[in-house]
């Protein structure tokens, strides 16, 4: 008995250990990380030529800051022009870059994860050997390709050589390997098209679901519609705990049973 009170004891200490040793390891990175943004910040109320020589730090001199870098900045000359046009073009690059990179991997770990074929552990291979290859070896064949191509100085010359991204595709199809299949296969069962089974977490916490399913000719949609809704409310709502929020069921086509 007094083995059996101890050990809960034991455990709460380690974990209270775990806990203060983890969050100290947290304050260490984030005052690592804000250390930089803080110095550039600093930096940015100095003479350039005071940075250069003296480098970026948190020794502070409040007599020598400044407002004369961000009043040349928003002049309105020709530097500021052109330091808005480069500020314009990064905000472009990354948003479309982002945006495709995701809807890109997705499919392709979505592919990798759901569906068996052959030679699919040797692809999901390939795609996790790419990581092993430094960038500074991809740097002169991308820049071939990319001038052989015509796209160079353009938009798509730099979007597209990082557009597939395999630690992206690791990511997704860990996430998805969490998914429960056989949601999807009574989705499949009940005439849901691959495009059709979508999920989309609501702002106060609840799931939305869109099915776009092809029904079989002279079946009563509304008794199917009636069945999967019922069949996947229930099932997701004691999978994940959340509460379903609407799912909407869209008919995309009929198709004959012979």
């Amino acid at each position: 008995m007094a083995k059996t009170a101890a050990q809960p004891k034991t455990m709460e200490s380690n974990h209270k250990v775990a806990s203060v040793l983890s969050t100290g390891l947290f304050a260490i990175l984030c005052v690592l990380i804000a250390f930089p943004l803080l110095a550039g910040f600093f930096a940015s109320f100095q003479e350039g030529r005071e940075v250069v020589m003296k480098g970026m730090s948190l020794n502070l001199d409040f007599s020598k800051m400044h407002l004369d870098n961000y009043k040349y900045l928003f002049s309105g000359n020709e530097d500021s022009r052109k330091y808005f046009m480069w500020y314009k073009n990064s905000l472009i690059l990354t948003l479309i870059t982002v945006a495709l990179t995701l809807l890109v991997c997705y499919f392709i770990a979505y592919g990798l994860t759901m569906y068996k074929f052959k030679l699919q552990g040797f692809l999901f291979f390939l795609v996790i050997a790419t990581m092993c290859v430094p960038f500074e070896i991809l740097m002169l064949p991308l820049y071939n390709e990319v001038t052989s191509l015509g796209i160079i100085n353009t938009r798509a010359g730099v979007i597209l050589p990082g557009l597939c991204g395999a630690s992206t595709i690791f990511f997704f199809k860990q996430y998805m390997q969490s998914l429960p299949k056989e949601l999807l296969d009574a989705g499949r069962i009940d005439g849901c098209t691959e495009y059709g089974i979508s999920v989309k977490i609501t702002d106060d916490n609840k799931i939305r679901l869109n099915f776009h399913v092809i029904v079989a000719y002279g079946v009563n949609i509304s008794t199917i519609a009636d069945n999967l809704v019922n069949n996947v409310k229930y099932k997701v709502e004691a999978f994940t705990g959340m509460e379903i929020d609407k799912i909407d069921i869209y008919v995309e086509g009929v198709r004959a049973i012979d």
